[in-house]
């Protein structure tokens, strides 16, 4: 193939599935979409999954291939490509997808930002944990920093009934909104952290439901 249409391959490869517009994206080219109605036409290993035909996926065996020579030829570019998709799957509001390739690129601060914007919707949808298993591969040192994902995750834990998980997460954030205890917190609180406050509270108390302490679950209730 063309050198250009072998680029297009290998780049667009890091995608489970693609649309003329991702496409454009993550190359950073325009006419994808010519590109893959050409593919579809010479019937090169490019599979419909609409009957529109807007989004395709490559034959599983042919992407392997393709990324593997994307890995070897051309590794520098990789993490690059799944920023654009990521980027991309975002701006669609799609989470999942936006995250998925946050992970490959290893944008392990822009996980968390994404993973804590999703939280809410994917907690109300009870989908929390699988949620949670986006951010497992998160550095915990990244992780503890950020009280408000603490306090997602130990929510998360607890929708598993993971309740010594729930509050290992749960003193993570009170390090980082109470490093001392007895004085409360050292510093004033903007509107954000006092949201996370009273969340954290709220998770206490079902921590202690969960573990039967009615005391301390009235506690953190009043």
């Amino acid at each position: 193939q063309a050198p250009g249409l072998q680029d297009f391959l290998l780049h667009t490869s890091i995608l489970d599935r693609l649309s003329a517009p991702l496409c454009d994206e993550v190359t950073g080219q325009t006419g994808s979409q010519d590109t893959l109605n050409a593919l579809d036409r010479a019937n090169l290993f490019l599979i419909p999954l609409d009957h529109e035909r807007t989004w395709f996926r490559y034959h599983h065996l042919f992407a392997d291939l393709l990324r593997q020579r994307l890995r070897v030829g051309q590794p520098a570019v990789v993490p690059d490509l799944h920023a654009r998709a990521s980027l991309w799957f975002e701006c669609q509001s799609m989470a999942a997808d936006a995250i998925r390739h946050a992970l490959a690129a290893r944008d392990f601060g822009r996980v968390a930002d994404l993973a804590e914007a999703a939280w809410p919707d994917w907690n109300t949808g009870y989908r929390s944990l699988q949620w949670l298993e986006w951010i497992q591969p998160l550095p915990l040192a990244i992780l503890r920093e950020r009280p408000r994902l603490c306090v997602a995750c130990a929510q998360a834990h607890l929708n598993g009934g993971q309740l010594e998980a729930a509050e290992a997460r749960l003193q993570d954030a009170e390090r980082v909104l109470r490093p001392n205890p007895d004085q409360g917190t050292s510093r004033p609180t903007n509107p954000s952290e006092r949201t996370t406050l009273a969340q954290l509270a709220m998770t206490r108390a079902y921590l202690a439901q969960a573990r039967g302490d009615v005391a301390d679950t009235l506690r953190h209730v009043y």
